[in-house]
């Protein structure tokens, strides 16, 4: 685990690796040393940590046929639990505007996130996203994509506030490189211990009065999937007022 959230390979494991964990979630750039997302492949029984001279490979005076047995240790850089799977991200369901998102083996009972429908007034849009069913389950990282109309609303420079929110323990990471889509990673030590507003988001209004612009959450996860969250879809609204 140590050697996997070791991102920057400087033999320490620090806020400054969390950091760059969560810019690779996010799909921002990032300025080296940051390995996350390789694989390092070590002689089992793997490496010690610091990794120094941890053996990574076996030399072979001839090779002239297969070789069993010969395995190696495969670390996924930045996954410290251990649970990655080639499958990606889990796919979005349709057909209604209340969707599940992520399920897992926790409670039956969930996390709900609300989108707000919403007419603005004035130049600046602040979405607030609302939480429900989040308190006290040791919730220390969450994320999502969110898909917006570009010619009615952009995100601004800094979109992500948490200020007096149920978040405002935690440290956040925004991606709004892609019109029409935000990313946001939100991570830190300190669990979530209320239900409320879990953020508000900051666009500005761009599109003419009357204009609508849907907000849809692609995906949402909290931790690592588990517990199962839902998430209600909203709408921004331009108004003649912000003229």
């Amino acid at each position: 685990q140590k050697v996997s959230a070791d991102v920057t390979g400087n033999g320490n494991v620090s806020s400054q690796d969390a950091a760059k964990i969560a810019q690779f979630v996010a799909g921002l750039p990032f300025s080296p040393p940051n390995f996350s997302g390789t694989w390092r492949f070590f002689l089992p029984p793997g490496p010690t940590f610091p990794v120094g001279a941890s053996p990574t490979s076996r030399t072979y005076a001839s090779v002239t046929s297969n070789i069993a047995g010969d395995d190696y240790v495969g670390l996924l850089i930045g996954e410290v639990t251990g649970n990655w799977n080639n499958t990606g991200a889990r796919p979005v369901g349709s057909g209604s505007s209340s969707r599940q998102l992520a399920v897992g083996s926790g409670p039956e009972r969930g996390i709900a996130v609300d989108l707000p429908q919403i007419t603005s007034k004035g130049k600046e849009v602040v979405i607030p996203v609302s939480v429900q069913g989040v308190a006290d389950k040791g919730i220390i990282s969450y994320e999502f994509d969110l898909r917006y109309d570009p010619s009615v609303i952009q995100p601004l420079p800094n979109p992500v506030d948490m200020a007096r929110t149920v978040s405002r323990g935690l440290t956040a990471v925004a991606n709004p490189n892609e019109p029409g889509l935000l990313r946001v990673v939100v991570y830190g030590a300190l669990p979530i211990d209320d239900n409320g507003v879990l953020l508000n988001l900051r666009f500005t209004a761009v599109g003419a009065p009357g204009s609508v612009s849907p907000l849809t959450c692609e995906r949402i996860m909290f931790n690592e999937g588990d517990p199962r969250t839902t998430a209600t879809d909203g709408q921004v609204e331009i108004s003649a007022a912000v003229y």
